[in-house]
């Protein structure tokens, strides 16, 4: 068998297709960079995880569409090791945090990404980098 070696350009490598890594090659493709998004496993999957999304994170990522969106939660309980408690509510219009789903939401910022011009490339996990000068290469299990 021969090894392959495959060799493409681009501005950006982005290791990680989850949240922060598809969020950011949306915003660098949508800035005009040709970007690649690395990701070790399955792009469409399963991901266990809490599923709650922060206010700070909708702020800087927007707000995710509806069918992502499990619940809204307006009311929280806080509670100490001294069992404490501090119960914070908030308006019927005003939304504190949500719970999404999280294989519909990685899908949605992927896809977002896409349509603005960054590449995916899935089951592709990076073994290597290494810097020449000017450029970084970056090596794969492909």
């Amino acid at each position: 068998m021969l090894n392959k070696k495959i060799m493409s350009i681009h501005d950006v490598i982005v290791i990680g297709a989850g949240p922060a890594g598809s969020e950011i090659a949306y915003r660098l493709a949508q800035a005009g960079f040709k970007v690649l998004v690395l990701e070790k496993d399955a792009l469409n999957r399963e991901k266990p995880c809490g599923g709650g999304l922060q206010v700070q994170e909708m702020i800087e990522f927007g707000p995710p569409p509806a069918a992502v969106i499990e619940r809204k939660i307006q009311n929280i309980r806080i509670i100490s090791p001294e069992n404490h408690f501090l119960e914070i509510g908030v308006s019927d219009t005003a939304m504190y945090s949500v719970t999404i789903r999280r294989s519909a939401y990685d899908q949605y910022l992927q896809e977002r990404a896409h349509e603005a011009g960054a590449f995916f490339r899935a089951q592709t996990k990076v073994t290597r980098i290494r810097r020449s000068g000017e450029k970084i290469h970056i090596y794969t299990n492909l």
